[in-house]
């Protein structure tokens, strides 16, 4: 019975292989274009941390609260900086597996394409603040702005190469499929 049906899959098999084979295509080429450009970054992210340790953790989130509180109302009083607070964490510090004290913290994120504005405000916030990071992105709008440029450029050059194949190749036109 084993040999009956393996001969019936073989044989299913072999006459179902046609219907799968490729239809042959001449004249057909396969072309990509890439192009790439550097785009300067115009947004400076800071971030800024609040933290301190107590032997009760009501105390120590007290401490951090009160450090962020005149920072935030600095920030509400600036233009042309966007922030925005998170990462508010709580734990435990142990000594020996017994909880010894606590430690809060709390980040706030600043973001601005304005550098010296941002700078000065950094410095007067580290008075009570410490920075945890610094780093530079492409805003959205000068990314998106980037982005159409070199989709144009790429499309020329797509179809400046499809056009020395189909003369090189003595073609009176090309498809793109």
């Amino acid at each position: 019975m084993k040999h009956a049906l393996t001969i019936a899959i073989t044989i299913m098999l072999s006459l179902s292989l046609p219907a799968y084979a490729e239809d042959l295509n001449y004249n057909l080429y396969q072309l990509s274009a890439n192009v790439e450009d550097e785009v300067d970054n115009d947004v400076m992210k800071v971030t800024l941390l609040a933290t301190h340790q107590a032997t009760l953790a009501a105390k120590a989130n007290q401490v951090v609260n009160e450090q962020m509180i005149p920072a935030l109302k600095m920030l509400k009083g600036t233009t042309g900086i966007k922030y925005e607070t998170g990462n508010y964490q709580t734990h435990p510090i142990y000594q020996k597996q017994q909880i010894t004290g606590w430690k809060a913290s709390q980040e706030i994120t600043l973001r601005s394409t304005d550098f010296n504005q941002l700078s000065t405000l950094v410095g007067t916030l580290q008075k009570t603040l410490k920075l945890s990071s610094m780093s530079f992105e492409v805003s959205k709008p000068v990314r998106q702005k980037a982005e159409q440029r070199l989709s144009v450029d790429a499309l020329n050059l797509f179809k400046e190469r499809a056009l020395l194949i189909q003369k090189t190749m003595g073609a009176s036109g090309y498809q793109v499929v």
